[in-house]
């Protein structure tokens, strides 16, 4: 009798253990959303980059959540996808560059909470390397003039802009011709907003 009770204790119990731990990994995963939204920067352990999205912005999952993390403290050209020609020079080359550094790999993130809908402000390391760094390295970024986190150094970063812009990498090899992201945002966000929506204007209409 004792060793048919057991038997159907065991069931339940086997049940309530899984269930256990399903509700203490969603409950880590939440902890570790609340501590990559908060101003304060930490390390956030290892993350695997899903999807490069641009020069300076990826999506990284991890620990039981996904993220959207904007490279800190750099600005890389702007991309149009739906108008090629409206697309700032250099941004299709920034964007591969970073895809070669981080895609598919494993990397650690530094947060500094949130930019804006939910999307992170971070520095990207692969191994000891500064991916954020890199990207201004190559002349692929500038060093980013609006507002950034405070408890970032900029230092390094406007040093290593400099010497990218004095070597001519990148970017900076259109030497007078060059424009900044946020001089070209200002100058083609209207056009690139207007090719965005015939886009999808003429998607759906597509697909009637």
């Amino acid at each position: 009798m004792a060793r048919e009770n057991n038997m159907k204790i065991l069931p339940a119990l086997h049940e309530h253990f899984h269930l256990s731990v399903s509700r203490c990994l969603s409950a880590i995963a939440l902890l570790l959303v609340a501590l990559l939204l908060s101003p304060l920067s930490l390390y956030a352990g290892q993350f695997k980059v899903v999807e490069v999205l641009d020069g300076d912005m990826v999506r990284a999952i991890g620990h039981g959540a996904q993220f959207t993390v904007r490279l800190a403290g750099i600005d890389a050209p702007e991309l149009c996808p739906q108008d090629n020609d409206l697309a700032q020079p250099f941004s299709a080359e920034a964007k591969e560059y970073l895809k070669t550094l981080v895609l598919n790999k494993q990397v650690s993130l530094k947060s500094y909470g949130e930019k804006r809908y939910g999307i992170l402000w971070g520095e990207i390391f692969l191994g000891k390397k500064n991916i954020n760094l890199e990207m201004l390295q190559a002349g692929y970024a500038e060093t980013f003039r609006g507002e950034s986190p405070k408890n970032l150094d900029l230092a390094r970063y406007f040093e290593t802009e400099r010497q990218a812009q004095a070597a001519k990498k990148g970017a900076w090899a259109q030497g007078k011709k060059y424009i900044s992201p946020l001089a070209w945002r200002k100058r083609q966000k209207a056009r690139c907003s207007f090719a965005t929506i015939l886009y999808e204007l003429l998607h759906q209409k597509g697909k009637k």
